[in-house]
């Protein structure tokens, strides 16, 4: 599948900083995000969140051996652990991905797999318009699908909203995450730009 323009500006805005020029300056080697977040490579790859099968699909034809081996060990490691993993590994900060490789691994890869996560919670998205179907897929790039929790409450509401055709009621549901990170401006801000984006498929 294929974002909207304006889906792919609002994940390329808040995954690298808007593109090529900002993900050569600071992305290009494995980052720590922050938060719960994983050791990150490319365009928000988060291996914290991801399996060996996943890895190897996405990122072995891509990365030298040698690369690939010494990623492979943050696979599953989450927050401040991770921070600290990644700091300790100078060998692992010295990994370099080209943009057309990060590219090619958020296209071919990254995408179609988080439209699928997003249907599989959201199946009426599939009938909205690109650019509010979009909104959602960020959500859940940045989030992921699980719905269990009081952290999930907003999320379980999008899910019946949408089942009962209350659209408008979606913006309000996505500024309402903001609770979450009180002191973190960057979530926020594209919580913001979700809900932006999918009351601009309404009007």
């Amino acid at each position: 599948m294929t974002l909207s323009p304006e889906g792919l500006k609002l994940l390329l805005d808040y995954e690298v900083g808007g593109g090529e020029s900002y993900f050569r300056k600071f992305l290009s080697r494995p980052t720590w995000p922050g938060e719960q977040s994983g050791v990150t490579v490319g365009i928000g790859f988060d291996l914290g969140y991801n399996t060996e099968a996943q890895f190897s699909e996405s990122w072995g034809p891509v990365l030298a051996d040698t690369s690939f081996e010494l990623l492979k060990g943050s696979l599953g490691i989450r927050g401040e652990a991770a921070r600290l993993w990644l700091h300790s590994r100078e060998a692992v900060r010295s990994i370099e991905v080209t943009w057309n490789q990060a590219l090619d691994v958020f296209q071919r890869i990254t995408v179609p797999r988080f439209y699928l996560q997003t249907m599989r919670i959201y199946p009426q998205a599939e009938t909205l318009s690109a650019p509010a179907r979009d909104a959602l897929i960020s959500l859940v790039f940045n989030r992921g699908a699980a719905l269990s929790g009081d952290r999930r409450a907003e999320m379980v509401g999008i899910q019946n909203a949408l089942r009962d055709g209350r659209l408008y009621d979606i913006p309000d549901l996505l500024r309402s995450m903001k609770r979450l990170w009180p002191n973190t401006t960057g979530l926020q801000k594209r919580r913001d730009a979700e809900a932006s984006l999918f009351e601009s498929a309404l009007a």
